[in-house]
């Protein structure tokens, strides 16, 4: 999912009109993709999907952070900077 936000957050105007499809298990089998609403905030998916990814490595495995971080992303800043912060309290209470 994050690889299609940013591709077609970047996409220039050759491609903008190239349907927008994502994959989706939940859907019918007939039908496995669904088309993306036209209204739908490209940024604000694009936000969620890096907040929450960065939410659950440091939640699950700490050492993937790195690699996130280190690429482009749209993580929210504040979100990252507790996170951040509680990790480094938490370490310095545990030593």
């Amino acid at each position: 999912m994050r690889f299609k936000l940013s591709r077609w957050l970047n996409a220039d105007d050759s491609t903008e009109n190239e349907p927008r499809v994502l994959y989706s298990p939940a859907t019918d089998l007939e039908s496995p993709q669904i088309e993306l609403e036209e209204d739908i905030d490209l940024e604000a998916a694009a936000e969620l999907v890096d907040t929450t990814l960065f939410r659950a490595y440091m939640l699950c495995r700490p050492q993937l952070v790195g690699p996130l971080v280190r690429r482009p992303n749209r993580c929210v800043p504040s979100v990252v900077q507790e996170m951040l912060e509680q990790a480094h309290v938490s370490l310095i209470i545990s030593r």
